[in-house]
């Protein structure tokens, strides 16, 4: 039993530690939480790519966590231009942005001058 609780205990642990992260920004200033349908929709198509975090970071910089921001030709949660949603989607939704954005970065990384925040 006293196995079970230690086991418990640190899964909680990793679990604040996790949450702290994605609420830090790179200059040690925190944010907002991440809104629960964007979290699930970034982590859902985000799941096996270890840049997870980075891309919270992202949103964060660019839309400020918003699915409907707009910055002239630039939309949605990852803020993707024209050429960038002609070839790899774009949707109204976080869950199509976030896969949009997923493909995009499966492409070229971060490295991709798409993003001026990455």
């Amino acid at each position: 039993m006293r196995d079970k609780v230690v086991i418990a205990v640190i899964a909680l642990a990793c679990l604040v530690a996790a949450c702290l992260l994605l609420v830090t920004q790179a200059d040690g200033r925190s944010r907002p939480p991440v809104p629960p349908r964007v979290f699930k929709a970034v982590r859902a198509e985000w799941r096996s790519t270890p840049n997870r975090v980075e891309a919270f970071d992202l949103i964060w910089c660019e839309s400020r966590y918003d699915v409907d921001a707009e910055n002239g030709q630039y939309l949605g949660l990852f803020q993707m231009g024209d050429w960038a949603r002609a070839r790899y989607g774009h949707g109204s939704t976080a869950r199509a942005q976030a896969r949009s954005a997923h493909r995009l970065w499966l492409d070229f990384g971060w490295s991709r001058s798409q993003w001026s925040c990455a």
